[in-house]
């Protein structure tokens, strides 16, 4: 296993999409998410993978009913990464 620690820029993002963000992972034929930590104060996203075929920063689609939850998440997302509870 290896840990890849990607850095991005906060100010290139849409309102509400830094909360969204994932690395996705090609491997065998597809795309999938591996294990991850998105460090909304680094802008930080760390991955475990057991290889390094492509890699992409991407949003994670969120279904019309859980929309209105975005704000809520992004500020206990924020805590968490702080040490808060």
């Amino acid at each position: 296993m290896q840990t890849i620690v990607f850095d991005y820029d906060e100010s290139l993002l849409a309102p509400g999409e830094e909360p969204l963000l994932r690395i996705a992972h090609f491997t065998n034929g597809a795309w999938e998410y591996p294990d991850q930590v998105l460090d909304i104060d680094g802008n930080q996203i760390t991955v475990t993978v057991n290889g390094f075929s492509p890699f992409a920063l991407t949003t994670v689609p969120v279904p019309p009913a859980l929309a209105f939850m975005l704000p809520a998440l992004g500020i206990i997302a924020a805590r968490r990464n702080r040490g808060h509870s």
